[in-house]
């Protein structure tokens, strides 16, 4: 992940508090994030909601167990210890192996595709998939925050209200083009 918005920062206000500027955490500076498995629960106190461990970059994957891990949602000094050991019985957060990302993709729905008999194809579907069609509800004015929609889709998000900024009452495209549009299908005037 990249460090490129003040909130990304707050988990590492506790870490950065007694360090000199260049060894701090910073915007636009990298930093690792490490997700739970599924069906498995944050550590004890910890709402599953809320829970997402950053740590400051390091390229040395070998070194990623022993970093101190913060949960994003707290600007507390708290940090976890790591581990991808099923068996494990220390109170370290446990998170995804490269195995459990494995199983997970062995299982993983298509929600763009449909199966060969019309329905939304699932893990269990055999044959050529097709395109799931798209119909369009509702347009809605958003700002850029919607770029985040793959970071809630990653896990890193666990909000939807995260990344996406919405305005409906204030909404221009709404007030503005929509309302134009609808007095431009008015029928022609006679001998226009």
């Amino acid at each position: 992940m990249t460090i490129g918005k003040p909130r990304t920062l707050e988990p590492f206000e506790a870490l950065n508090a007694d360090k000199p500027y260049a060894e701090r955490i910073k915007p636009f500076n990298f930093l690792l994030t490490a997700h739970l498995p599924q069906f498995v629960a944050p550590p004890e106190g910890e709402d599953p909601q809320r829970f997402q461990l950053v740590a400051p970059w390091e390229p040395d994957a070998s070194k990623w167990l022993e970093l101190d891990w913060a949960n994003k949602y707290r600007t507390g000094s708290e940090t976890y210890a790591l581990t991808t050991d099923a068996a494990d019985d220390s109170p370290a957060a446990r998170v995804q192996s490269y195995a459990d990302v494995l199983d997970e993709y062995r299982v993983h729905p298509e929600p763009k595709s449909l199966a060969p008999d019309g329905k939304p194809a699932g893990w269990h579907g055999i044959g050529l998939l097709a395109r799931r069609p798209v119909a369009a509800t509702r347009l809605v004015h958003v700002g850029k925050e919607a770029n985040e929609l793959e970071e809630k889709q990653a896990g890193v998000v666990h909000h939807p209200q995260e990344a996406v900024n919405e305005h409906p009452a204030r909404d221009a495209w709404a007030n503005i083009v929509v309302r134009r549009s609808f007095r431009c299908r008015e029928p022609p005037y006679e001998g226009a």
